[in-house]
């Protein structure tokens, strides 16, 4: 886990959450301190990737398709990234967003049940990781 800072306000956290384990493929997740900074750090995403910037949103599940991507540089094993705001965060919401991540993973002609036990375990991940990183204290404070 890390903490990072996009100009001068906008700190995140930033982490993986593994689709069968360590050593599997993965999504980073980042939690940023608001919506605003999350919109910021999306939009220059974007921009970098040469992607049309689009609709607002509380969060969003983003799964790489290798084959459209020009940048070899990134790990194999990265499928993707998954982006919070502290403001609207919760268990619905990450059980939602992990499900996007979970069927994305499942095009890979797995089982049903095997989709559910990894996005219960995307899940378990995230909030642990969550809870590590004190973010449930800087999300209490902002939403004060």
């Amino acid at each position: 886990m890390a903490t990072f800072r996009v100009g001068r306000r906008f700190a995140f956290e930033k982490f993986r959450i593994y689709t069968d384990g360590r050593g599997s493929k993965y999504y980073t997740v980042f939690v940023f301190a608001d919506k605003h900074a999350m919109y910021v750090f999306r939009d220059e995403w974007h921009e970098a990737w040469g992607v049309k910037k689009s609709y607002r949103f509380e969060a969003e599940c983003v799964s790489w398709k290798w084959k459209s991507l020009e940048d070899k540089r990134m790990h194999k094993r990265d499928i993707g990234c998954v982006i919070f705001h502290l403001g609207f965060i919760g268990s619905g919401v990450v059980s939602h967003e992990m499900t996007h991540a979970a069927l994305f993973w499942r095009r890979k002609r797995h089982s049903d049940e095997r989709v559910c036990r990894v996005q219960g375990e995307l899940v378990r991940q995230f909030w642990l990781k969550y809870y590590r990183a004190n973010l449930h204290r800087r999300a209490r404070l902002l939403n004060a």
